[in-house]
Order: C-alpha cells, then structure tokens, then sequence
C-alpha cells in the first residue's frame, strides 16, 4: 500500500479523505498515513479486499474506511472541492507531485 496515494471513504469518519505513505506496523495491528495535514493512526481491527484495488479496514472503534488509489478522475470528482487550496491538473503525475510535495522530504517514488 505505501508507494499509492489513496483516496480514503469513511462513512463514519467524514475528516478521512487522501492517504499519502500509509503504512502497517506492530505486526499489522496498525496502519497510519498522512491526510495532508498531519499524521493519521488507527489500530486494525479488520482488514479485507474484495478487488484488486481497494482495501477496507475496520478500527478498534469500528469505523471501517476504503482505501482506493486516487486517480485523477478520482481526485476531480470526489477530492478537489473539499481542499483548502484546490488545484487543476492536467496530468496524473502532477497531481501525485502535488500530494508529495505536502510532505516535504518525501521517500514515495
């Protein structure tokens, strides 16, 4: 999951939007990434994949949030008009640089 952004679904947690570097640690029990902003943490509760490209997980708090990889249509559609500063973007590449360069140093490739 680390080298994506994802778009992020939450019906129970509206804040969740991008992910950028999620990441799994104590043996899979937790999963963080960052939203932009700041560093997300949730223990794992459950975790399943019914396609190829999504990704559900269920918190201690039983929140459950879909993971899908943002595209640009994705972005477009569902992302674009709940960020402070929205941009336009003609490519996808310019669009995964924008949500990088938010991190600062960043290590995805």
């Amino acid at each position: 999951m680390k080298e994506k952004i994802y778009y992020v679904q939450s019906k129970e947690d509206p804040t969740a939007l991008v992910a950028i570097e999620p990441g799994y640690f104590n043996d899979g029990r937790v999963l963080t990434w960052y939203d932009g902003a700041h560093e997300r943490v949730i223990e794992i509760k459950e975790v399943s994949s019914n396609e190829p490209d999504l990704v559900k997980i269920k918190d201690r708090e039983n929140r459950i949030y879909t993971f899908v990889p943002m595209t640009l249509d994705i972005y477009n559609q569902h992302v674009k008009q709940h960020l402070f500063a929205p941009e336009d973007f003609a490519r996808e590449e310019d669009m995964v640089a924008a949500f990088k360069k938010t991190l600062g140093s960043s290590n995805i490739d």
